[in-house]
């Protein structure tokens, strides 16, 4: 059996989640996920229904009116779901008549296509929790089974996620260690309702901390780089110890982060928040290094339960919500420059901007503060990219059936590209923007070899942090690095053969 929305709705205390720090659930009683379902067989339930989406490739190669076409239909879904403006449970409509809601021009044809390409974008949940009752009738009866059924665990996978986090990070408490959560744990706190932002993983940075008198700012603990390099070794220890007491495996470990699962969890335990080998990759600029280097810098310990160890801080930390802002818009830009990004993005932004908008139903009533944002945004360079995402994101989701209106050819090209792209972008996005990065470095450096071959020759032999990241049990020693080519070769044959033969033909180009 698999829980639905209404199993849950009597354990969530509250239909809005309320604020918390350091990532530590309030709004819900996550214990009684253990409770509700026998822990083995509910991941045995995530892991099966995680592996059903494998629709990137068909999404991929819809033609562009027809990927127009449905992405303003997801608009409109998400648009709704952000507002509310959709029935209740028992029938009674909050705002408007439904077909002010949701378009009804979709042909029969194209639901299973909206779906995927929802799928594509991680946004599920959110797509059928916009829809009204009417809308959700039109559908085919196995396609809304399946389409509620990624909704439901949405939801779930948040209450399971909140429960285990609990768990886990006071024993981190307890060890000595700090942490700060990242990304999805706290965005999905600024929903309208639980359930809505997908996570596919739960990010934290963790260490032992100080507090620096002379930088007035917390950092990682050691007063050189010898001491805070056995003070990171001793954190990680530490921090496989208890992962592994919580039945989670190592996945991967590289440079940045250790990565752990259990069923269709997932836990990335960040060392650092930026990397030398995200920065040669392009990902990261020397600004955006040099602002994240110590993420512990603009971070505040939680005001609650937060203990101190006898020459440092153990417990939770948490950015100001205009930290928490500069670092969402500076994590965009990491992907929009790796490969892309999708349509969660773009609800992330607007429910940043909503929530902290000071004014209005569904705030706490707190503002940014946008000088400083600004101010900091043009240190990392990214001020233009923030203001035309967020136009852009705001103009979909306050005016879904008119948003082109609303704004200029810089904001469409944009969404066509992010339509396209998926929530984590695609492969042949991220080989184009490698290749133009490299043609780019190229120019600047007066280089006259072919740009092709620089390219191939480092995708058949990346760095060894890549290999440590995407292929683990390859990384080890040096034979299993150089066969490592033939495999991915044979690999990508097998899964992917038209992006193999769209970077062959990148490799080639002159």
């Amino acid at each position: 059996m698999i829980l639905t929305r209404n199993d849950m709705r009597p354990h969530v205390s509250g239909n809005r989640p309320r604020r918390y720090h350091g990532g530590m659930p309030t709004a819900m009683t996550c214990v009684t996920v253990r409770q509700l379902h026998p822990a083995d067989q509910t991941f045995q339930i995530l892991e099966a229904i995680m592996t059903q989406h494998d629709i990137s490739s068909r999404t991929e190669e819809m033609p562009p009116a027809q990927l127009r076409r449905l992405g303003d239909q997801l608009v409109e879904l998400i648009a709704a779901a952000l507002r509310e403006d959709r029935p209740d449970d028992d029938g009674d409509q909050r705002n408007t008549d439904p077909s002010d809601i949701n378009s009804q021009d979709i042909n029969s044809k194209d639901w299973v296509s909206l779906y995927e390409l929802a799928a594509f974008h991680s946004v599920e949940a959110l797509t059928w929790t916009g829809m009204s009752g009417t809308i959700r009738e039109q559908l085919p009866e196995d396609l809304a089974a399946k389409w509620r059924n990624d909704a439901d665990l949405t939801l779930f996978r948040q209450l399971a996620y909140d429960a285990d986090r609990e768990s886990i990070l006071a024993d981190f408490r307890n060890a000595g260690l700090s942490w700060l959560p990242l990304k999805g744990i706290v965005t999905a706190t600024y929903y309208p309702q639980p359930g809505l932002r997908s996570m596919g993983d739960q990010d934290l940075v963790f260490g032992f901390t100080q507090y620096d008198d002379a930088l007035g700012a917390w950092r990682f603990r050691g007063n050189n780089a010898d001491e805070r390099q056995a003070k990171e070794i001793e954190a990680s220890d530490l921090a496989k110890s208890i992962m592994e007491a919580h039945g989670y495996h190592k996945r991967t470990e590289w440079e940045r982060e250790l990565s752990y699962v259990r069923g269709g969890l997932h836990f990335e335990l960040h060392r650092c928040i930026v990397t030398d080998t995200e920065r040669s990759q392009g990902y990261y600029d020397d600004a955006m290094n040099r602002y994240y280097a110590n993420p512990w810098q603009l971070a505040i310990p939680d005001d609650e339960g937060s203990g101190n160890s006898e020459d440092g801080h153990a417990g939770g930390f948490h950015f100001r919500p205009d930290d928490e802002y500069v670092f969402h818009i500076a994590h965009m830009m990491k992907h929009y420059r790796s490969s892309g990004f999708g349509l969660r993005f773009l609800a992330d932004e607007a429910v940043f901007c909503r929530r902290f908008s000071g004014t209005g139903d569904g705030n706490t009533g707190e503002r940014f503060d946008w000088d400083y944002i600004h101010a900091e945004l043009r240190k990392l360079e990214l001020d233009q990219f923030e203001t035309m995402v967020r136009s852009l994101s705001l103009a979909l989701f306050d005016h879904p059936r008119d948003w082109r209106r609303h704004v200029g050819p810089s904001e469409r090209q944009l969404f066509a590209e992010i339509i396209e792209s998926g929530v984590y972008g695609t492969k042949r996005n991220g080989a184009t923007k490698s290749f133009d990065r490299q043609r780019q470095a190229a120019q600047r450096e007066g280089r006259r070899t072919r740009v092709g071959l620089i390219y191939g020759w480092r995708r058949i032999y990346p760095p060894r942090s890549w290999v440590e990241q995407h292929f683990p049990e390859w990384a080890g020693t040096w034979w299993k690095r150089a066969l490592l080519p033939l495999y991915r070769v044979a690999r990508g044959l097998r899964r992917h053969p038209k992006d193999l033969l769209f970077e062959l033909k990148l490799i080639l180009r002159k």
